[in-house]
């Protein structure tokens, strides 16, 4: 769910909100079957921490049209705790875990199960307990109120390594502009910061947010209001990069890390994602920064072939991109060791 690609600025709805427009009828030529986007209902349940979360042992098999071409068809499995499947380690529990955190990127949306980022990276480090906590559309926030929860209940191992993976629309997200609120992001925590303490602090929820955006009933009214409301400043990377780091925080709290990382997804940034990473850094979050990886050697100008990497019409990466991420991941963390 991407309002840029390929340098160009465009207003892109959420995978959930482009679904929700195909399944009420009028027919999109990028589109959910409607059928399935039913059933991809079903997978999901509302909560009052998060604003909606993955059900458990849950399974839905979605698709995705181009006009009449398949753009995907994937089936998604969760396990007892709403996580994404992932695969059992062979022989002993091991005593270090991998955490993943982020939205449809390390959720894996539009892969099976065994195509994503974590599950891949699980395959090869056999040494650790990889989890993939990632849910479509969330952004840093709900990254804090996980790390809010207990998760001794369903993580055993006490040491831990965490990544989340970073894209420019989580600013967006943090914020709470006027498209995220009034298509899929209502009921997402709102966090501000506090002017005592200069960290973030929940207010409630975005629509409990004074003056929340609604539908006006004019679409030109409110394409212009989305327009403007999209217009990001360094405040709003702020309040993104502080989230992150209330994250860390919470994190090392309950695990022996083994460092929290923020991942720069490639070719998923934008001008502000320099202050994100400014202010994380000096936090103590490290930084995988991918930014160029699919870059044309390497070059932050050289051309990327996004049909090569991502679902096109979509933006999401294809299980070809997971597999080089799960690799470059391994590689540069040794978790093969």
């Amino acid at each position: 769910s991407d309002r840029r690609f390929s340098g160009r600025a465009t207003r892109r709805a959420s995978p959930a909100a482009r679904g929700a427009r195909a399944a009420g009828g009028r027919r999109k030529r990028d589109s959910f079957d409607p059928n399935e986007w039913k059933t991809l209902l079903r997978f999901y349940e509302k909560d009052p921490a998060f604003g909606y979360k993955l059900r458990p042992r849950a399974r839905a098999t979605v698709t995705k049209l181009n006009g009449s071409t398949l753009v995907y068809k994937a089936v998604y499995t969760t396990d007892e705790h709403g996580r994404r499947v992932m695969p059992a380690p062979d022989g002993p529990v091991p005593e270090r875990a991998v955490f993943f955190l982020g939205c449809s990127y390390t959720f894996g949306w539009g892969v099976d199960d065994a195509e994503t980022m974590p599950w891949k990276t699980a395959e090869l480090a056999p040494y650790r307990r990889v989890y993939n906590f990632g849910v479509g559309g969330y952004g840093p926030q709900q990254l804090v109120e996980l790390f809010k929860t207990d998760l001794s209940k369903e993580v055993p191992q006490k040491r831990a390594l965490a990544i989340f993976t970073f894209h420019h629309e989580h600013i967006n997200r943090a914020a709470g502009t006027p498209r995220v609120v009034r298509t899929f992001g209502g009921d997402f925590p709102w966090y501000a910061l506090d002017e005592h303490t200069g960290r973030p602090a929940r207010k409630g929820s975005f629509r409990e947010r004074p003056n929340a955006p609604a539908n006006s009933g004019s679409k030109l009214l409110d394409a212009m209001r989305d327009y403007h409301g999209e217009v990001l400043t360094k405040d709003d990377a702020r309040l993104a990069a502080l989230l992150i780091d209330e994250a860390r925080v919470l994190f090392e709290k309950r695990f022996a890390s083994d460092g929290f990382y923020l991942l720069l997804y490639p070719a998923r940034q934008d001008k502000l994602t320099d202050e994100v990473v400014r202010i994380v850094q000096a936090n103590g979050v490290k930084v995988l920064d991918y930014r160029h990886l699919l870059n044309a050697g390497g070059a932050p100008d050289g051309p990327v072939d996004y049909d090569r990497w991502f679902f096109p019409g979509d933006g999401h990466p294809n299980r070809d991109l997971h597999a080089k991420m799960a690799a470059k991941i391994v590689q540069d963390l040794g978790l093969e060791r």
